[in-house]
């Protein structure tokens, strides 16, 4: 297995998808230690630039609250900079949680193709929604999130399935689609997940 320095060299451009409670969080952890390429991750922004009370943290808030996903444009204004940042500091970046439709996923392909910043692998991580809540409304009880609620979870995972799943078809046609089963252990996870993007990052070139 090759070490993170080689890998960093390589610059690894990757998306990691899965709906809320699939572990995009935890595993984002590992890939980027393995690969020395930052993470970028669109709830962990927008529940930052809440917290700070930001003019564009404002303007986040209703959605986020009540489990909708954000416009468009709000996503694009908020993730440009670190992902410009990103790819100007190792060449390469981790997405996480995002994009969540079509449209997002063909914008970003424009922008990505014209700087020649090509995703090598999206990682989908599944599992079944009940899982998904029992893991959700426990995260909730632990760390006070207030959007961890049941309800508002099974409406963040309707919406994840109606938005966000389409997603897969359209990796899956680009052909750099990962589907990994998320419902095992961590460290069942993360060793497909390593291997899959290991395997990516070696072929040439992204798409």
């Amino acid at each position: 297995m090759r070490d993170a320095i080689a890998f960093a060299v390589v610059g690894l451009r990757a998306i990691l998808l899965g709906p809320p409670g699939a572990g995009k969080g935890t595993q984002a952890a590992a890939i980027v230690e393995r690969f020395g390429v930052p993470h970028i991750s669109s709830g962990d922004l927008f529940r930052r630039h809440v917290a700070e009370r930001t003019e564009l943290g404002l303007r986040l808030e209703p959605y986020l609250s009540a489990g909708e996903l954000v416009p468009d444009d709000l996503v694009f204004e908020m993730l440009a900079g670190p992902v410009a940042d990103a790819a100007d500091s190792t060449g390469g970046y981790l997405l996480d949680g995002f994009p969540r439709t079509i449209a997002q996923a063909e914008q970003a392909y424009e922008i990505a193709h014209q700087y020649d910043l090509l995703v090598h692998a999206v990682v989908a991580l599944e599992a079944p929604h009940d899982v998904l809540v029992q893991r959700l409304l426990l995260r909730g009880e632990t760390s006070g999130r207030l959007d961890d609620t049941e309800a508002v979870v099974r409406h963040r995972l309707d919406v994840y399935d109606a938005m966000t799943r389409p997603l897969l078809d359209y990796y899956g046609d680009r052909g750099v689609l990962h589907r990994i089963d998320a419902s095992g252990t961590v460290d069942e996870v993360r060793g497909v997940v390593l291997d899959e993007l290991e395997g990516a990052v070696a072929a040439p070139g992204g798409r």
